[in-house]
């Protein structure tokens, strides 16, 4: 499943599963705009479609699952 904005991943950055604000293919790389789930802070970055592929789905915002993540 690929990943769409409102999910909640890990494996963007080290210290923190994000939660996906966009998400844009430029050809053989993705433009993606993020917030932090814990800091709140937002970004963005250009990955490979190889990365963006690695990226693990945990939830979708406002969803509960057993994995230890809330979002409200």
């Amino acid at each position: 499943m690929p990943i769409q904005q409102g999910q909640i991943v890990k494996n963007l950055i080290a210290s923190e599963p994000v939660t996906i604000n966009q998400v844009q293919p430029l050809g053989t790389m993705v433009s993606l705009k993020f917030t932090g789930v814990n800091t709140n802070k937002a970004n963005t970055m250009v990955i490979t479609t190889y990365e963006f592929n690695a990226l693990e789905v945990l939830t979708e915002e406002g969803t509960f699952n057993f994995k230890g993540v809330i979002n409200l």
